[in-house]
C-alpha cells in the first residue's frame, strides 16, 4: 500500500495499486495548475484507492472550460482527482510517500502538443515570456 497527502498532512490516501506508472502531462491547464512546465502523476483504479482523513477538507475550481482541480481548504495544496468515467483516481506523484514513486512511464507523456520548449543557458526567453 502506499500512501500520500496534501501539503499539510490534512487530507490524506491511500492507493492498494496503480493502473500506470509516473507520467507527465504538459497541456496548458497542468502547466498553469501546478506552476511548472508539465505535471507528474500516477494513476490508481478507483477500487484501490481510498481517502484515509481530511475528505471533508477537499474544495474545488472547476474552469469555464470544464477543467477540474480539487485542492486542500487548509493549505491549498492539489489533491487525487476521480476521473469517474474512467474508474481512476488520478494521483500526482510528488503527494506519494514513501519515496520513489512508481516507475516512470516516459513513452507516454501527455498533452505533449502544447508543451513548453526548453530555454537553453545563454539563449534569451521568447518575448512575452514562456
Amino acid at each position: 500500500m502506499t500512501e500520500g497527502c496534501c501539503l499539510c498532512g490534512a487530507v490524506r490516501f491511500a492507493a492498494d495499486g496503480f493502473a500506470s506508472g509516473v507520467f507527465k502531462c504538459h497541456c496548458s491547464k497542468c502547466r498553469r495548475a501546478f506552476g511548472g512546465a508539465s505535471s507528474a502523476a500516477v494513476l490508481a483504479p478507483e477500487s484501490a484507492f481510498r481517502w484515509m482523513q481530511g475528505a471533508q477538507d477537499i474544495s474545488e475550481y472547476r474552469a469555464a472550460s470544464g477543467f477540474l482541480r480539487r485542492f486542500c481548504k487548509q493549505c491549498g495544496g492539489i489533491v487525487p482527482q476521480h476521473l469517474p468515467d474512467h474508474g481512476l483516481y488520478w494521483i500526482p506523484a510528488g503527494l506519494l510517500e514513501p519515496e520513489p514513486a512508481p516507475a516512470p512511464h516516459p513513452a507516454h507523456p501527455r498533452g505533449v502538443e502544447s508543451r513548453l520548449g526548453n530555454p537553453r543557458p545563454g539563449h534569451a526567453l521568447p518575448a512575452g515570456g514562456l
